[in-house]
């Protein structure tokens, strides 16, 4: 019996008498027919992936319009979860470029950096070729192909000044390049902006090309001091807040000044304290201030540490509460900028060698306490490099544009910011806990003349952050905080993110 085959064309045309049809016309329509199906299925395939990656994009479009949003309008807002679904969704390099650039022109956040331009950009690019030559011919002489390959580690380097001093101090990555083991392909200029080490994408490029073991951050500190930014980011000495806006500085500078004292080795935090401090620092930092939640932190603090009445916690708490009042909501955009740059910059990382990724060592630094200064320091040599280049102009200058010429108020003013900024490169650790680690040199260079400026230390500073790099390089250990003052580790756990917001704003 023949066997009767339905399909939808059956359906619509009689079945013809196959016995009174030349062969070469069925073959043709058979053919005809196939053609016309595998036509109709890849349409059909080309019609969904064209939908999906519409869809895609418009969830892309949304996502990028809601973080500037609330970057520019509610940089308070906890946004750990547009941040997730940003790496979710596969971001390309251009996507980041554009959301970066949105932010930055809404936001009047420009980059102003001066590293690639006249004196400054040809010393840069003088001790940059100084130092490429350095890393070729180590590797010529096969670096990576020598017996103990795990103990060497091939190190990209990318960032500002701290890293790249073109003239008189020698710097950290100078200090690192002495180590036998460590083959330095460093990218830093000296001037630079995290803003443009973003855009340039420069790191990228190269880190594909030489797949190092470790990537040392140094970005920021000239987004913060440059072109009168500090201005910006301050309040002036006139400023009159309200009774809910002190009370929530009150929950903040009690928790600021207990994660100070956390550095201490006076002061072991049990881990459930720990985890109340920080919850009460980011929500008090995020203005989702609770008076119940202030309450249960100071319970635990005098139950557990009996420390209320502390003099050092006393004036920790003194110094927050004083100067915190002076920092602004641009402040407040600027550091949820840095958060998202760095996870950009870390993504791109991750995307251009997956593989690599898992074994990567991502090491970032924020700095230690500047002191506004307008003085030249002591030596020809330095007299002079600090008048050519405008000592005062980076810290001083701004704070006295807002009135504020008390110098023990500007040394607090720029304890706060710094250490607000740490507490930005803590949330990506928290996000890369087996990749990222923070170099923590506060309090490290406390007397004045330990300074070579506003915003350097003299080369015994750099050399003892060297020595803390070194250790951190060579060790296994990811996602801590290394104390360069007191060599302690401090492993940093992820927290449960605040969720909840307020329309508290800052003046």
């Amino acid at each position: 019996m023949e066997t009767n085959i339905l399909s939808p064309f059956n359906l619509l045309i009689p079945k013809p008498n196959l016995n009174k049809i030349p062969t070469c016309i069925i073959l043709h329509t058979r053919t005809t027919f196939c053609i016309m199906r595998y036509l109709f299925i890849t349409l059909t395939f080309l019609l969904i992936s064209t939908m999906a990656i519409q869809a895609q994009n418009q969830s892309k479009q949304q996502l990028i319009d809601r973080i500037v949003h609330d970057i520019i309008d509610n940089p308070t807002k906890d946004m750990t979860k547009d941040f997730d679904e940003l790496v979710k969704l596969q971001f390309t390099n251009s996507d980041y470029d554009n959301l970066l650039q949105r932010i930055e022109d809404n936001g009047n956040l420009k980059n102003e950096s001066s590293a690639k331009r006249g004196v400054l950009g040809y010393l840069n690019k003088k001790i940059h070729r100084k130092r490429l030559k350095r890393f070729y011919k180590k590797m010529k002489k096969g670096f990576r192909d020598i017996d103990d390959t795990d103990k060497k580690k091939t190190i990209l380097a990318e960032g500002d000044s701290w890293f790249m001093y073109p003239v008189f101090i020698r710097d950290i990555i100078d200090n690192l390049n002495k180590e036998k083991n460590f083959s330095i392909y460093s990218l830093a200029f000296g001037g630079d902006w995290l803003s443009n080490i973003i855009s340039e994408d420069t790191y990228y490029n190269e880190y594909k090309k030489i797949s190092p073991d470790v990537l040392l951050l140094s970005g920021g500190g000239n987004d913060i001091a440059g072109n009168n930014n500090v201005a910006t980011f301050l309040n002036a000495i006139d400023i009159v807040e309200d009774s809910t806006k002190q009370e929530q500085r009150q929950c903040y500078s009690r928790a600021a000044a207990l994660k100070s004292l956390a550095n201490d080795p006076e002061f072991k935090l049990e881990p459930h304290v720990a985890s109340s401090i920080q919850m009460t620092l980011q929500a008090s930092l995020a203005n989702t201030y609770q008076e119940a939640m202030c309450s249960i932190f100071l319970q635990d603090l005098e139950k557990n540490l009996s420390i209320s009445k502390n003099e050092k916690y006393q004036q920790y708490y003194q110094l927050h509460f004083d100067a915190s009042k002076y920092v602004n909501k641009r402040f407040t955009q600027f550091l949820k900028l840095v958060e998202l740059q760095y996870i950009i910059l870390i993504e791109k990382v991750k995307k251009a060698n997956p593989e690599k990724f898992e074994d990567m060592h991502i090491i970032l630094q924020g700095y230690d306490y500047p002191i506004p200064s307008d003085k030249k320091g002591t030596g020809l040599v330095q007299i002079l490099t600090n008048i050519f280049m405008g000592n005062g102009n980076w810290l001083l200058r701004p704070m006295t544009l807002k009135g504020i010429l008390d110098k023990d108020q500007q040394k607090r003013i720029m304890q706060i910011l710094i250490f607000q900024y740490y507490e930005t490169l803590e949330k990506i650790v928290h996000r890369y806990p087996e990749n990222v680690s923070i170099i923590d040199s506060r309090n490290l260079i406390k007397r004045p003349k330990d300074w070579y400026n506003e915003l350097h230390p003299k080369a015994a500073g750099f050399a003892q952050i060297a020595a803390a790099y070194k250790t951190v390089i060579n060790g296994s250990m990811r996602g801590i905080r290394y104390i360069v003052e007191s060599g302690n580790f401090i492993k940093i756990k992820p927290q449960e993110a605040i969720t909840q917001h307020s329309d508290i704003h800052d003046h």
